[in-house]
């Protein structure tokens, strides 16, 4: 396996990954608690009584914005053989000294084989060389899998945001950091 930096993501490498959602039986259920002169948020795992699927719907205007964010030379890309096995597409944000991870997508056939592990070694190297203070991302409580890599990876949870999505009540984002 090789980690490059990635030059372009076309609709067909895009394609070749597979389903670039996620399924989970678990969920990390927010709860706030307001008193008099404080707040207070937990994250509970849950069971679900059934799998959440989740799938992207990433169109062609998407795949458009990933590669103006690729052209700034921070994003990665797993080759297996020539053939695209995964990406990193991230962007640094000057105004804060971060990298913020956009999307990290293995292919689903390569799944579990530790790519996503080798695109994230790489990431972390490439935001120290850049002086990054940090490595941040956002991900949804129900991407249980997600979360529990990004912990495995040295990641913590750093925020929280209610009716952020499109429906309030399924999906919540979670904001993820690591100090690099």
């Amino acid at each position: 396996m090789k980690i490059e930096r990635l030059a372009a993501l076309t609709v067909e490498q895009f394609e070749s990954l597979g389903n670039d959602g996620y399924t989970s039986d678990q969920k990390f259920v927010l709860t706030t608690t307001r008193e008099i002169h404080s707040f207070s948020f937990s994250l509970s795992l849950t069971d679900l009584n059934e799998t959440y699927i989740k799938d992207y719907g990433t169109t062609p205007e998407d795949i458009e914005e990933y590669n103006e964010i690729i052209l700034k030379g921070d994003s990665f890309g797993a080759y297996d053989n020539e053939e695209l096995a995964g990406m990193a597409i991230c962007e640094e944000q000057h105004w804060n000294s971060s990298l913020h991870l956009c999307n990290l997508l293995v292919s689903e056939k390569q799944r579990q084989k530790g790519i996503g592990t080798l695109l994230m070694a790489k990431v972390i190297r490439h935001a120290r060389d850049k002086n990054c203070r940090i490595i941040d991302l956002e991900t949804q409580n129900t991407n249980v899998p997600a979360i529990r890599f990004y912990l495995k990876q040295g990641f913590r949870i750093t925020g929280l945001r209610t009716d952020v999505y499109d429906d309030g009540i399924t999906e919540e984002a979670i904001f993820m950091t690591l100090r690099v």
